[in-house]
């Protein structure tokens, strides 16, 4: 009954309200429950994931192609990649405000799984929080130039009326995203920590 018409008629009831996106919250707490609740499953035969991407793919069936569909499952591989294929993108780190949450959630995991964007769906980094409470001008610049460069989706994590001027300046400079896609992945190593570096194209 979930699978052939709760899913159908929630995902209906969206498009009757006129929405043409969506973001699919806790990936990992939902894969976490099918986990812990396996045996009362109607169909114990399914996997964790093979359940829950049969609701996602109903999803998609009812929205259709053009309905945008974010996954928001950014705890590990398993999660992330478990029905990326059936999502326009997929968050792939956690909430992102300080610096530190910047280069752990979003460089960190970019690093991981870039390879995927733009070819499999969009790596979803998160807000763009660029708000002096957060930011220095150069760690500003950093965020911005790192989303821009590598074409991740631009979501505003500020009140844009109360950004300095700068600031929006930036944001002016990534929007709309470019359309890029990971071409060759080259590691080097530098004082002893490997670095990636990407070959994109557009």
């Amino acid at each position: 009954k979930v699978l052939c018409e709760y899913i159908p008629a929630a995902f209906r009831q969206l498009l009757d309200w006129g929405y043409q996106a969506l973001k699919w919250d806790c990936f990992p707490i939902t894969l976490q429950l099918c986990d812990e609740n396996h045996g009362r499953f109607h169909d114990q035969g399914l996997s964790s994931e093979e359940a829950l991407r049969r609701l996602v793919q109903k999803a998609r069936d009812t929205v259709g192609e053009d309905f945008y569909m974010l996954s928001c499952s950014g705890a590990n591989f398993r999660q992330i990649t478990m029905a990326m294929d059936l999502f326009d993108a997929m968050r792939i780190g956690g909430d992102i405000f300080t610096w530190d949450e910047f280069v752990s959630q979003c460089i960190d995991r970019v690093m991981r799984y870039y390879a995927f964007h733009n070819i499999v769906c969009l790596n979803d980094p998160d807000n763009l929080v660029i708000r002096p409470q957060y930011n220095t001008d150069d760690e500003a610049i950093s965020r911005v130039s790192l989303v821009g460069l590598l074409g991740l989706p631009v979501t505003y994590g500020d009140n844009l009326p109360a950004l300095p001027e700068d600031r929006v300046a930036l944001l002016r400079r990534v929007t709309p995203p470019l359309n890029i896609h990971p071409l060759d992945i080259r590691e080097n190593t530098f004082d002893g920590r490997i670095v990636k570096i990407w070959l994109s194209i557009c």
